[in-house]
C-alpha cells in the first residue's frame, strides 16, 4: 500500500436525512470535499480509522464426496 489510507465514518449534517456513510480516503483533508449523495449537505466525520490493505483471493473449489 502506497501511504496510509483512512476509513472515515461521516454522517449528514441535515438532521432530517440522517445519511451515515463510510469512506475510504488517502487524506482526512479529502473528507472537507464530500457532500451527501441524498441532499447535498456537508457530510460531518463523526469516527476515523487506519484502513487495512485488502486483496483480492481466489476461491478454493473444493470436490464434493459422492
Amino acid at each position: 500500500m502506497v501511504g496510509s489510507m483512512y476509513a472515515v465514518t461521516l454522517t449528514c449534517s441535515d438532521r432530517d436525512c440522517g445519511l451515515e456513510v463510510v469512506e475510504v480516503v488517502s487524506s482526512l483533508d479529502e473528507v472537507e470535499l464530500l457532500v451527501c449523495g441524498g441532499c447535498g449537505c456537508c457530510l460531518q466525520a463523526v469516527g476515523f480509522a487506519e484502513a487495512v490493505e485488502a486483496r483480492a483471493v481466489a476461491p478454493v473449489v473444493l470436490a464434493l464426496a459422492a
